[in-house]
């Protein structure tokens, strides 16, 4: 039995670590929405100095989802190029 009650506490401490580790995700994610919601008033508040958007109405609006679209694009592509990088260095 002492194998079975060995196995019993790896198995709990691998849960714990997983649920420690998804709820940090799901906070950090939290944040990182609450932050992007902040980014984009802020963005869209300037973008709205520069083309004033109540006047130039469907463009202006066209235009700001294509800068954010690219903004991402660019952010994305950048993080997964360094994470890919960084988890190849860790590998060999």
């Amino acid at each position: 039995m002492v194998w079975y009650d060995r196995l019993m506490e790896e198995t709990a401490k691998k849960i714990r670590k997983e649920v420690v580790g998804k709820t940090l995700t799901y906070l950090l994610a939290g944040f990182g929405f609450v932050a992007a919601l902040a980014w984009n008033e802020a963005v869209q508040a300037l973008f709205n100095e520069i083309f004033d958007i109540n006047r130039s109405g469907l463009f202006a609006k066209f235009a700001y989802a294509a800068l954010v679209t690219l903004a991402v694009t660019i952010v994305s592509l950048r993080l997964s190029r360094y994470v890919g990088d960084s988890r190849d260095s860790h590998d060999g």
